[in-house]
């Protein structure tokens, strides 16, 4: 009987042990911390057993100890133990006290839950972590949020609480999640310490996806004193993935010839990638053996495209080679690529090509024109068109309105486009090959697509931003971003659309091949009044550069004084000049009294000048010289011209004659 008991307790305890999941770094992961409710939820990415133990601790991990540092105040360690079996991806809650969620009991601290206690002297945040463990301190995982020093190897002496990374967790894996970044621009972390995991499409996944997914801030809405505590949505754990990404196609292709000086290097791939931290791409110029240098965050990210961009690193004529070491790329499950050895890319860039660039942000706005095109089918949003140097574009507004008012310009000039967001450059007429686009955009954190149509309407390619939003700090509240999309082989280009949910386009540069050599006609001598301007115009042609003798470069100049003024038109085909003198004639003075009165039978003299050399036109009676004598009643109106067809200016008076001529005669003796 006794060895039957025996067995039977044995049994039970083979049981309970069997019961344990044994947890492995990065099964468990945080994905929601609320200050206000004093609450957090947990996913596992594995299935867990009923009766599996895990403990919860917001105790600093030291480094020097080796362990916790439980001597800090108001801190603890909160035992879970799973009532029943848990699937992967199911989120658990944990609330204040155990009344509230019964599989959690406090070991060790404030029985009340996690405090959030911030201030140090009111001049430091003392900061706050969560550990995950398991028996005999098997560390699974780890955040810290409020102080910039959490899982910093140098931490502030002055802050009191010090959390080091935990044994047997990384950075690197996502099994160490630092959040202090998750604050909005004016925030402070004492304000900003509720946080939930909301990334759009992002709760299906391998355990790697979605631990990187949470080591974004932008993945994560935050609040002040939510009121809301519903528990962060279930996930989809996907199976783990090993299987390496695939490169279908580079570009420039290795030994290239005629590659824009201007061309970002695309790698595309089967499957999203990004570049692992502590990786570094090499440019060299092969003719002086100079390099220059892209880590994770010199790279734009777009989907499976990811773009080398090296903006103003290239010269023309110049033989390259990229250099991608081993592991550069990884895709969202630790996947590198390439392998062993690394891999490389030659090519040799073209000749100089022009750059048509249109500035939304700095060009005149008389160079800007709309008007009403049409209303879409079904829609309300109008469209309105307007050009910019000779290139027609179009604007889907976001109006609602029936007639909807012009494209709005920001006060500091370049256009705004929202839901829907739909901006056009219509190059279909273009005469130029363009062989590269390369445009400034202001985006809100959101993606701007640009796409580039060929025959109106085959699709020829797309780049998306906000570059390396995925990988990048933020680093204000919004990011400039440029993108740039090469035509290989120079098809025609007819249109390039941008779209986005809220976006500005600051520019747009357009690189082209030349046609034709420059044209440039400043017309005839001008001469104009002094006090008066006038404008030169040299012409719009796409791609041109502008050399006035002025020092200005721009298309259109605006002259007043007396000068022979000369541009040069130059493109990649050659250049042309041209002069024009403009002469500055002085203003011309009419002073005529007002009125005149003299006695009938008089003659009044009118004199508008003494300059012979100014032409001079009288009314009413067409006379043509300096002075005229007046013997009637009447108004009198002179035009003075200053002989050269400058200037002009003009002047009356009215002349009254009064009473009658006296005939006197005496009579003698009379």
């Amino acid at each position: 009987m006794k060895k039957f008991t025996l067995l039977l307790l044995l049994f039970a305890v083979f049981q309970i042990v069997k019961a344990q999941t044994v947890l492995q770094p990065g099964d468990i992961a945080i994905v929601q911390v609320n200050a206000s409710y004093n609450s957090f939820d947990f996913v596992s990415f594995v299935d867990i057993e009923a009766g599996t133990i895990i403990y919860f601790t917001d105790y600093a991990y030291s480094t020097v100890l080796n362990g916790l540092n439980e001597t800090t105040t108001y801190d603890g360690v909160y035992k879970f133990t799973a009532s029943e079996a848990i699937p992967a991806g199911k989120v658990v809650q944990y609330k204040i006290g155990s009344t509230e969620n019964p599989q959690f009991t406090t070991i060790k601290g404030s029985g009340s839950g996690f405090n959030y206690y911030s201030m140090d002297g009111g001049y430091f945040q003392k900061g706050e972590n969560l550990i995950i463990y398991q028996g005999n301190y098997n560390y699974l995982f780890a955040m810290g949020w409020m102080r910039k020093d959490n899982f910093s190897p140098n931490p502030s002496i002055l802050n009191e609480k010090v959390c080091d990374i935990p044994s047997g967790l990384s950075k690197s894996d996502y099994t160490v999640i630092q959040i202090d970044s998750v604050m909005k621009p004016g925030l402070t972390p004492v304000t900003a310490k509720d946080f939930r995991y909301s990334k759009y499409e992002g709760y299906t996944g391998t355990a790697y996806m979605i631990r990187h997914n949470l080591s974004n801030t932008e993945n994560y809405n935050n609040w002040i004193g939510s009121s809301n505590n519903d528990a962060v949505s279930d996930f989809v754990i996907l199976p783990p993935d090993t299987v390496a990404p695939q490169l279908q196609h580079v570009y420039p292709a290795n030994n290239a010839q005629n590659v824009s000086a201007r061309t970002g290097i695309n790698f595309d791939f089967n499957e999203k990638v990004i570049v692992q931290p502590a990786k570094i791409a090499v440019l060299r110029n092969l003719a002086d053996n100079s390099t220059s240098y892209y880590g994770e965050y010199e790279v734009q990210l777009s989907g499976k495209r990811v773009t080398i961009l090296p903006v103003n690193k290239l010269t023309n004529n110049t033989s390259y080679r990229i250099e991608i070491p081993e592991g550069y790329f990884a895709d969202e499950n630790a996947n590198t690529w390439p392998e062993v050895g690394g891999y490389a890319i030659e090519f040799q860039t073209s000749a100089p090509r022009s750059v048509l660039k249109l500035d939304f942000l700095n060009d005149p706005k008389e160079n800007i024109q709309w008007h009403t095109d049409s209303i879409s089918e079904g829609e309300k949003y109008g469209y309105w068109s307007f050009s910019i140097k000779g290139i027609p574009m179009r604007q889907l507004s976001s109006t609602n309105e029936v007639e909807p008012t012009p494209p709005y310009f920001f006060d500091n000039n370049f256009p705004i486009y929202m839901t829907p967001g739909k901006f056009t450059i219509d190059t279909h007429l273009f005469p130029n090959s363009i062989t590269n686009v390369r445009s400034q955009l202001y985006e809100n954190c959101v993606n701007i697509v640009t796409e580039v149509f060929g025959n109106q309407s085959t699709y020829k390619g797309e780049i998306i931003g906000c570059m390396n939003q995925e990988t990048l700090p933020r680093r204000s509240d919004y990011f400039y971003d440029y993108q740039s999309i090469s035509n290989e082989n120079n098809e025609k280009i007819d249109s390039i659309k941008y779209s986005c949910l809220e976006g500005w386009l600051l520019q747009t540069e357009l690189e082209m091949v030349d046609t034709d050599m420059p044209v440039v006609e400043l017309g005839a001598n001008l001469t104009i009044c002094e006090g008066d301007s006038v404008t030169l115009d040299a012409g719009f042609m796409p791609g041109v550069v502008y050399d006035w003798n002025t020092g200005a470069t721009t298309q259109k100049i605006t002259v007043k004084t007396t000068d022979t003024y000369s541009v040069t038109v130059k493109n990649t085909l050659g250049q042309r000049s041209d002069n024009v003198l403009v002469t500055v004639r002085p203003t011309i003075s009419v002073s005529l009294p007002d009125t005149i009165h003299a006695c009938v039978g008089d003659t009044v003299t009118l004199t508008a000048g003494t300059d012979t050399s100014n032409s001079y036109f009288w009314t009413p009676n067409g006379q043509t010289t300096p002075s005229i004598k007046v013997t009637k009643n009447g108004i009198y109106h002179v035009l003075v011209n200053n002989g050269f067809g400058g200037c002009f200016t003009t002047d009356s008076s009215r002349v009254i004659f009064k009473g009658a001529k006296a005939h006197v005669g005496f009579n003698q003796g009379g």
